[in-house]
């Protein structure tokens, strides 16, 4: 009976140890979409495939003499990176840090390669993932000046008079988060 018990906790003693590795990677979420690409490591330490993170990303892959290179798909056709180093792995034009798995598949540093495609990285501890999402480029207020970037908040703009017709869509603007109060006083 007590070697029942022994060999019992031993099994449930594994199953625990097993299910905690099995958890222990995070889920990667590129652009708010689950990453369906090769992973290892974790935290700081993750490494991604190339080719998912470059298709995650809208990135095109290229060799060029013996190096890797991911570049934006709205750069148009380039041919030459310039890029005379064999061994290499290069994401919009920056140096990343890369290695090879066994199968083959080129593996790079997910914060390096996110962060030289533009993108921010935040590792979120309450859910248990590793979340990459591309940052939004300043907006100038219409009516502002030139220089004023997003981070300028814009004045309320009361846009009608009581007893007026409205067409709110021509007031919106894109990019920002547009915050319409309709008030009646009856």
């Amino acid at each position: 009976m007590v070697e029942l018990k022994r060999e019992l906790c031993c099994w449930v003693l594994c199953l625990v140890l097993l299910g905690t590795v099995a958890a222990s990677a995070e889920p990667i979420y590129l652009r708010n979409k689950p990453f369906k690409g090769p992973s290892s490591g974790a935290g700081k330490d993750t490494m991604v495939g190339l080719t998912a993170f470059a298709a995650a990303m809208d990135l095109v892959v290229t060799e060029q003499n013996g190096s890797k290179v991911a570049y934006p798909k709205d750069a148009g056709t380039v041919t030459d990176f310039g890029i005379n180093e064999p061994g290499h792995v290069f994401v919009v034009g920056k140096e990343v840090r890369s290695a090879v798995d066994p199968s083959g598949e080129v593996m790079v540093s997910l914060w390096d390669a996110a962060e030289a495609a533009g993108a921010r990285v935040v590792l979120n501890r309450d859910l248990g993932t590793i979340e990459v999402n591309l940052m939004v480029k300043a907006v100038t207020a219409p009516g502002s000046a030139a220089g004023a970037g997003a981070s300028t908040p814009v004045a309320p703009l009361n846009i009608n008079k009581p007893g007026q017709e409205v067409t709110i869509a021509q007031h919106l603007i894109s990019g920002k988060t547009n915050i319409v109060v309709f008030g009646a006083k009856w």
